[in-house]
C-alpha cells in the first residue's frame, strides 16, 4: 500500500488556466448584435389599410385563409395573384 501511495503522490496534475484564454479569446473576436438585421426604411413594412366587410364575406375570407392571419393571407394573395404589390409595373 505504501508503494501506491508514493506512485500517487508523485503524480501533480497542473490546473489549465481556462479563464486567461477565455479572457484572450474574448478580446480578439467582434461580437455583433444578436438577431435579424433591421430594414431600411423604404423597405420597411409601415402603412396600413383597413378593410370594412360583412359578416358573410368575414367568414368566406377566414375559410380561404385557412387559419392564417388574415392580414399575412391577404397580403400574400395580392402579391402572387395581382399586380397592385408589385411596384415595378406601377411605375
Amino acid at each position: 500500500m505504501t508503494n501506491q501511495k508514493k506512485k500517487h503522490s508523485v503524480i501533480k496534475v497542473a490546473q489549465p488556466s481556462i479563464l486567461k484564454e477565455a479572457e484572450q479569446h474574448a478580446s480578439t473576436t467582434e461580437r455583433g448584435k444578436p438577431g435579424k438585421k433591421a430594414l431600411a426604411p423604404e423597405q420597411k413594412a409601415s402603412e396600413r389599410v383597413t378593410l370594412t366587410l360583412t359578416p358573410d364575406e368575414l367568414k368566406n375570407f377566414t375559410d380561404k385563409a385557412g387559419g392564417l392571419p388574415l392580414g399575412t393571407y391577404l397580403k400574400n394573395y395580392l402579391k402572387n395573384n395581382t399586380d397592385l404589390l408589385n411596384y415595378k409595373t406601377l411605375v
